[in-house]
């Protein structure tokens, strides 16, 4: 069975991205398919971009497509005709869905009056003070939202302002999410921040605002490869790898010397304990004689 036949391509180079260089570079050279598909110029430069992560910029045109939870779908933006009149509605379907539903569910078709515009990403995953905020709470119920949460990012501002709260019981999950929502995005808008997550990662890299000196290398994997190869000799952990082998062998040579000056005294207390026991035999033989 040829599975290149059955994955999704798409599928495919999304793995690509989410390997590190090792396992990168041993899929491209596991077989022609894999290296015609990953080892290519995009899927490098991907991985460029990940290593330039503290460059990338937030605009207002970003798409936020990261930290998503059950309460978050990703959108879109459609071109819908209905026959009469065209209108421009958001949908949660993506474009390759067998039909596509405006989010308040008044409109729908089967893709032939409908026209894909663009990917609207998904809202901030808004979660619980306790859940969030607290920094006492810290297991393994509460690792994952800590390490991915939108509000990460802005964890120490976000306590301090104190407008995080835990839901109360008469209050449902939309209100609440809604109300943090609108009170983030009004203090994000009081320090001059027109968006509400700042956790760049969260956002669609091409829509993200990276330095143009970085943008138009013809070979991202050859840039990767020297970046590598810069890192990996900065790297301190060979220098203090090859440091403990010479100590370790300066050990060595000091024990195998000692044990030379210790096997010199065995040899000399042997000698003693010869001239001992002749000494010994000549005075037996001597009062033998008597």
């Amino acid at each position: 069975m040829n599975y290149f036949q059955v994955i999704p391509i798409e599928m495919i180079t999304s793995i690509a991205k989410g390997l590190d260089m090792k396992s990168l570079c041993n899929l491209i050279m596991s077989s022609k398919e894999f290296k015609s598909l990953c080892d290519t110029n995009n899927i490098w430069k991907y991985h460029y971009m990940m290593t330039i992560q503290s460059k990338w910029k937030i605009t207002d045109d970003s798409v936020h497509i990261g930290g998503q939870n059950r309460w978050t779908k990703d959108k879109y933006l459609y071109k819908f005709n209905d026959g009469f009149s065209t209108f421009m509605i958001e949908s949660y379907q993506a474009p390759e869905s067998y039909r596509i539903q405006s989010t308040d569910r008044t409109m729908w078709d089967f893709r032939k009056n409908v026209e894909f515009i663009k990917e609207l990403g998904c809202d901030p995953y808004i979660c619980s003070a306790y859940n969030h905020l607290s920094y006492d709470f810290i297991d393994l119920r509460s690792s994952y939202v800590i390490c991915h949460g939108c509000m990460r990012s802005q964890m120490v501002e976000i306590t301090n302002d104190g407008f995080v709260y835990d839901k109360p019981v008469d209050m449902n999950g939309s209100e609440y999410r809604a109300d943090i929502y609108t009170k983030w995005k009004e203090y994000n808008e009081s320090k001059g921040i027109s968006n509400v997550c700042q956790d760049p990662t969260h956002y669609d890299m091409d829509t993200l605002e990276i330095p143009s000196s970085c943008r138009n290398f013809k070979n991202y994997k050859k840039v990767v490869v020297k970046k590598l190869l810069t890192k990996s000799k900065k790297d301190k952990t060979v220098e203090i790898y090859e440091r403990r082998i010479k100590e370790t062998k300066d050990r060595i040579h000091d024990f195998k010397e000692y044990i030379k000056e210790k096997e010199a005294d065995i040899s000399s207390y042997s000698e003693c304990a010869e001239k001992g026991r002749q000494k010994i035999n000549r005075l037996k033989e001597a009062i033998e004689c008597i």
